[in-house]
């Protein structure tokens, strides 16, 4: 017999990034298992709406378990320095099981000095405890948690993948750089590659805070015919267009500026390039290694502008194997797959 699942959400579902998680969760429950999702989260599309960074949260979700008569909560979590969703999760009732999701966790934060960082860390710290499960996306990340709090009741599932169908491309004509505009970011190198190819390539982003870098990519795009720059927000339905006008995608993080680059195990933007089937060109960081070793879904360089222009040519040469491991990544990571592990766990707890 099914349970009723009640999703949580700090984000409406329809916001970019991370966000989505909910919805294909919730999506994938209802059309491959027995059990029942019930979103909750700030959208007006949710199943139970709550205030988004309410102080009250926890107590808005507790609510909802007891009006909506919900057997769990799976909570989509990802630390924040200005979220009161975190502490909510960890003063919700305990007689109430309690799945966590851990998104990019920042395990340095764990050694920083800066006095937000460290309340954040301890909010998730709260949240890791209180949880009856946690679910870890990467090997990485497990080993990271399991060695600060022991390794009981947690799961390494990889964050699941939406299947768009998007054609693989046949050849390489124009190249996406996406994401936040970020000095961690050798956005230099990719501009400059232009000079020895003749591809296109669109950068498209926004800058997360006042960096200064969009007078630079300006100055670096003037004269170059074929760089084109998309500056600013990029809502749902312009991001699509941009991953399926594009053959490839350029994911240029420099070694080592952030430790959170060097910390992370898993790619926002790499798993979207593969939900497009489209195969990735990155820089040789901790941050793709996992994957890379798993899965050959693209080419691994140094960041010149030399070394990336070579790693078009070949990678176009090799574009029939890469097709063959994003197909395999997307097959392995898919939602539909993804929530077996789900659903065995709800069947387990108690």
């Amino acid at each position: 017999m099914g349970k009723k699942v009640g999703i949580i959400s700090s984000y409406p579902p329809e916001k970019d990034g991370i966000a989505p998680a909910a919805k294909y969760h919730a999506d994938a429950l209802r059309e491959n298992t027995d059990h029942k999702p019930v979103i909750i989260s700030s959208s007006e599309k949710a199943d139970y709406r709550i205030k988004r960074d309410s102080l009250m949260m926890w107590r808005e979700i507790n609510n909802a378990v007891e009006d909506l008569d919900i057997d769990i909560l799976h909570a989509h979590h990802t630390l924040t320095l200005y979220s009161f969703g975190g502490i909510s999760l960890a003063l919700i009732d305990r007689d109430i099981s309690l799945i966590v999701s851990f998104h990019e966790p920042r395990h340095e934060w764990t050694k920083s000095l800066n006095p937000k960082r460290q309340i954040a860390h301890r909010v998730e710290d709260l949240i890791y405890r209180r949880a009856d499960h946690r679910i870890i996306h990467t090997e990485k990340d497990r080993k990271k948690f399991a060695k600060r709090y022991g390794g009981e009741n947690i799961s390494q599932i990889p964050l699941g993948n939406p299947v768009r169908n998007a054609e693989f491309p046949d050849s390489i004509d124009q190249l996406l750089v996406f994401g936040f505009i970020h000095p961690n970011k050798d956005f230099r190198s990719v501009m400059k590659s232009a000079d020895y190819h003749d591809k296109k390539i669109v950068i498209a982003g926004s800058e997360s805070k006042d960096y200064g870098m969009t007078p630079e990519l300006k100055e670096l795009a003037e004269g170059r015919e074929n760089i084109e720059l998309k500056l600013g927000y990029i809502p749902e339905d312009e991001k699509d267009a941009l991953f399926q006008q594009s053959d490839a995608v350029i994911i240029p993080y420099l070694y080592g500026t952030e430790e959170a680059t060097r910390e992370a195990s898993d790619s926002g933007v790499l798993r979207e390039a593969m939900s497009y089937n489209r195969p990735v060109i990155t820089s040789k960081t901790a941050i793709f290694q996992e994957t890379f070793e798993r899965y050959e879904v693209g080419k691994m360089t140094e960041l010149s502008p030399r070394s990336i222009a070579d790693s078009i040519g070949d990678l176009e040469e090799n574009l029939e194997t890469v097709r063959g491991e994003i197909e395999r990544f997307n097959d392995e990571n898919s939602w539909s797959k993804i929530i077996e592990s789900y659903s065995e766990i709800y069947t387990d707890l108690e």
